[in-house]
C-alpha cells in the first residue's frame, strides 16, 4: 500500500519566513506542489518519531484534517505568522499561515476538541504524550505499519507531519 503523508513544508518562496497568507504555489486538487501539501511517505533523515492516537476514530478524523488542509488554497506556510491558523482552521475560508507544527497542534485540538499547548517539533512528542490521547512513542523502522491519522515527528528538532492515506486500523490496534 502507498502511504501518503500531509504538511507544511515551506513558503511561495521556498523559505521559511515572511510567506504572505494563503499557498500561492496550490495549482491543482489533490495538491502535491503547495506550501501545504500532500506527498508520499519518506524516511526522514533525522528519523520519524511515530505517535498513534489511542481512539481510531480521531486518527481517522485527523487524517482527514489534513487531506482538507492539504487541498486548501487559503492555507500557507511561514514561520513568522504560524498560529494564524489557530483563529479559524482548516477549513478556512479566508487566508491563514501556519508552519507544520502548528498545523499539526490545529488538526489536533480540532479532532479532539480539546486547547493543546503549543509546541514546535523538539517539544511536540513530550507534549502530545502528556495529553493522555496518544500511545508511547515508538520510532520508525524498515516496514513499520504506517496507519492513517499517525503523527510523525523528527526524532531532533526538524518537521512534522500526518499520515492521510496508510493503513486501516483495528480498534486494539495501537502499537
Amino acid at each position: 500500500m502507498k502511504i501518503i503523508i500531509g504538511s507544511a513544508r515551506s513558503d511561495e518562496n521556498k523559505k521559511y519566513s515572511n510567506g504572505v497568507r494563503g499557498d500561492q504555489r496550490q495549482s491543482s486538487v489533490p495538491d502535491y506542489k503547495g506550501e501545504v501539501s500532500l506527498q508520499d511517505f519518506y524516511v526522514h533523515s533525522k528519523g520519524w518519531v511515530i505517535l498513534r492516537a489511542k481512539d481510531k476514530n480521531v486518527a481517522k478524523v485527523m487524517a482527514a484534517l489534513m487531506h482538507i488542509a492539504c487541498n486548501n488554497r487559503n492555507i500557507g506556510y511561514s514561520q513568522s505568522d504560524r498560529n494564524s491558523i489557530m483563529n479559524c482552521g482548516v477549513h478556512t475560508d479566508r487566508p491563514a499561515n501556519c508552519d507544520c507544527s502548528s498545523l499539526v497542534r490545529d488538526i489536533v485540538t480540532e479532532s479532539t476538541s480539546r486547547d493543546i499547548p503549543d509546541f514546535n517539533t523538539s517539544s511536540e512528542a513530550s507534549v502530545l504524550l502528556r495529553t493522555g490521547m496518544f500511545v508511547k512513542r515508538t520510532f520508525y523502522r524498515d516496514k513499520t505499519k504506517l496507519y492513517e491519522g499517525d503523527i510523525l515527528v523528527t526524532k531532533t528538532k526538524g518537521h512534522t507531519a500526518i499520515v492521510v492515506f496508510g493503513e486501516s486500523r483495528l480498534e486494539d490496534e495501537t502499537a
